[in-house]
């Protein structure tokens, strides 16, 4: 499920490590500009069917975010 934590800010988030008794959150990221021109997913967790349908409903994702340790890759996405 999609949070909304600002207005053009959302959250999804996934539980690792539950297993080895060590859990965490790690999360990712929709966000958008203020003209609603570019929406980024950013290091994006597997979507659940609710969530692609929110993603959907803003208009789907624009842009695709990799954070590496190093680099920052961005990809265009066409549909």
């Amino acid at each position: 499920m999609l949070t909304k934590l600002m207005p053009q800010l959302f959250t999804w988030v996934e539980v690792h490590g539950a297993s080895r008794n060590q859990a965490y959150n790690w999360n990712s990221f929709l966000v958008q500009d203020e003209s609603d021109s570019v929406r980024a997913l950013i290091d994006p967790l597997p979507l659940s069917a609710d969530e692609i349908q929110q993603i959907d409903k803003l208009g789907g994702p624009t842009h695709l975010m990799l954070r590496g340790t190093k680099t920052i890759s961005t990809l265009n996405v066409s549909r």
